[in-house]
C-alpha cells in the first residue's frame, strides 16, 4: 500500500473551473497534437486522449516531497482518461522519451463525455509519484464549502470520491501504471 502525503496548505482564492480534454484553456502550451478515442474500461464507456506537447512558453514544474518534477515541456505527453458518469479524471504524464512521470487525478463534479469531454474541478486532487499517493488541495475544497461556493452534498460527494480514488491508487498502483503505459503505447503515433 502506498503512503499518503497531504499537501496544499497554501490558502488561496479559487473558483470551480471547467476543464476540457482538449486543454484549450492552457496558456502555457502554444502548440500540441491530440488523439481522442472512445474507450470502455471495466464495462464503463468513456474517452481517452493522448496529447503531444510541441511548444510551450516555459516548462511547468511542481515540487513534490522536495523533488522538482517537470510535468509539461516540449516533447512531453499527457494521457487523459474520463469515464461517463465518473467523478474522477485521470491525467498521466510522460516525458519526451516516453518515460512515465506520474498519475494525476482530479476529483470532479461529474464527467461530461461529449465531442470535447469536460469536468467541473472539485478542488481535491490525488497524485501518484514514485509509488507514493499525495492528496492535494483539500484545504481548497474545505474553503469552497465554508465560503458556500459548493453545498454540503457536493462537499461530501467530493470527499467520498477522494476516499475511493485514494484506495484505488494506493492498492492498485502498479496495475494502473501498467494500464496507462499500455494505453500510451497504443495511442502514440
Amino acid at each position: 500500500m502506498a503512503d499518503i502525503i497531504v499537501s496544499g496548505a497554501v490558502k488561496r482564492k479559487y473558483s470551480m473551473q471547467k476543464k476540457y480534454m482538449s486543454r484549450g484553456e492552457w496558456k502555457r502550451v502554444l502548440r500540441k497534437k491530440q488523439i481522442t478515442e472512445d474507450i470502455t474500461v471495466c464495462g464503463k464507456k468513456g474517452r481517452i486522449s493522448l496529447i503531444k506537447i510541441l511548444e510551450v512558453t516555459e516548462p511547468f514544474k511542481r515540487e513534490l516531497d522536495g523533488d522538482t518534477v517537470i510535468l509539461c515541456d516540449e516533447g512531453y505527453w499527457w494521457l487523459q482518461l474520463a469515464l461517463e458518469g465518473g467523478r474522477s479524471w485521470y491525467t498521466v504524464m510522460f516525458d519526451d522519451k516516453g518515460r512515465f512521470i506520474q498519475v494525476y487525478c482530479d476529483i470532479t463534479d461529474g464527467n461530461q463525455i461529449a465531442e470535447d469531454p469536460c469536468f467541473l474541478d472539485m478542488y481535491l486532487d490525488y497524485v501518484v509519484h514514485r509509488g507514493r499517493v499525495y492528496e492535494l488541495d483539500r484545504t481548497e475544497l474545505e474553503s469552497a464549502f465554508i465560503e458556500k461556493k459548493i453545498g454540503l452534498k457536493e462537499f461530501e460527494r467530493a470527499l467520498s470520491e477522494g476516499r475511493r480514488v485514494y484506495q484505488l491508487l494506493s492498492q492498485r498502483t502498479s496495475d494502473l501504471e501498467e494500464f496507462f503505459k499500455k494505453e500510451f503505447l497504443r495511442l502514440k503515433p
